[in-house]
């Protein structure tokens, strides 16, 4: 009994010892835009006591991104024979060429559309400050317009 018991207080005090010195550090924290009918809304939790936060320059994408859809989009069949329109918001990582990559959809007014604003994202680039140390770790949130 007395032999348990002090293998108990034993492992307590190593596990105690172990939580104390691990520290979590991040090399940095990025703020998260995310674009909401025109207006941007700052989402970000305060950092713990021993983080420095870093400014970061977000990649800019290459030309006029409203024309660019515009010009690219093809209107799927089955949506326009049944007269639908609506939008897809997509999440979409840019990696260090300025290319997105694991596009994921966030939500789809319709299902017919989730192909096409994939292709569209697909197809865009962004190109990052030259002066920018963190090429990755940025994501874009985009919204996708179909309409008639």
């Amino acid at each position: 009994m007395k032999l348990t018991l002090l293998i108990l207080v034993f492992n307590l005090i190593v596990i105690l010892g172990i939580a104390q010195h691990r520290a979590i550090k991040y090399d940095s924290i990025q703020k998260l835009y995310y674009k909401t009918d025109g207006k941007d809304s700052i989402f970000f939790d305060t950092p713990p006591p021993n983080v420095v936060l870093l400014e970061r320059n977000p990649p800019v994408f290459i030309g006029n991104m409203e024309r660019f859809i515009k010009d690219n989009l093809v209107y799927p069949e089955e949506a326009s024979k049944r007269n639908l329109e609506g939008y897809v918001n997509l999440y979409c990582p840019i990696d260090s060429n300025g290319v997105p990559s694991k596009i994921v959809v966030m939500y789809a007014s319709s299902p017919l559309f989730e192909n096409e604003a994939k292709r569209i994202v697909s197809l865009m680039r962004w190109r990052w400050d030259k002066h920018e140390p963190y090429k990755e770790h940025w994501a874009e949130h985009l919204k996708i317009v179909f309409q008639r």
